[in-house]
Formats: structure tokens, sequence, C-alpha cells
């Protein structure tokens, strides 16, 4: 083989065999920061169930702890009709255009 071909393959594969590195550690280095994206999207999506689950745990012990005397409950307004008393009918019944 002559010279200068054998010298032209060795800096032609070696150029190569850099740019190919070259290449492989970048790609590498951009689907780490993609996946560390994320990865840190998944562990705050994680972290804000955690905190919900904790604070409805609580609000759920409060809860058990101090129930709602019935005195002081709010009241049932699903038999309420429209005039604001149960069994009485509202002051607009059958008037569309004066309705609140």
């Amino acid at each position: 083989m002559h010279p200068f071909k054998r010298a032209f393959l060795i800096v032609f594969f070696g150029l190569g065999t850099v740019g190919g590195f070259a290449h492989g550690f970048a790609s590498l280095g951009h689907c780490a920061n993609s996946c560390r994206n994320a990865r840190r999207a998944s562990f705050e999506d994680h972290v804000a169930e955690v905190c919900t689950r904790a604070a409805e745990r609580v609000a759920d012990e409060r809860e058990a702890m101090n129930p709602v005397d019935p005195r002081f409950a709010p009241p049932d307004r699903s038999a309420v009709g429209l005039g604001g008393l149960p069994g009485h009918a509202s002051p607009y019944a059958g008037c569309d255009h004066h309705r609140p």
C-alpha cells in the first residue's frame, strides 16, 4: 500500500472515530436532559398527589374527631322550593320573565 494512501486512511478513520464518539456523547447528553425533565415532572406530580392524599386524610380525621352537630348542620335544600320554604311554591311560579 502506498504510504500516502495509508496515512490518509489513518487520518480519515481516526477523524471518523472521534466524530462518532462525539456524536454519541452529545446524544447521550441530550437524552439525559430530556429524560431528566420527564423524571422531574413525574416526581413533582407524585409529590403533589402525596400531599393531596395527606391533606384529605387529615381533613377526614378532623371530621371524624369533630362530627357536625345536627343542630348546626347546613339545611337540607333538596325539599326547599323556589319560595325558600319547604312545601311552598315560588311567588314567581308560572311567570318566566320575573324569575330571579
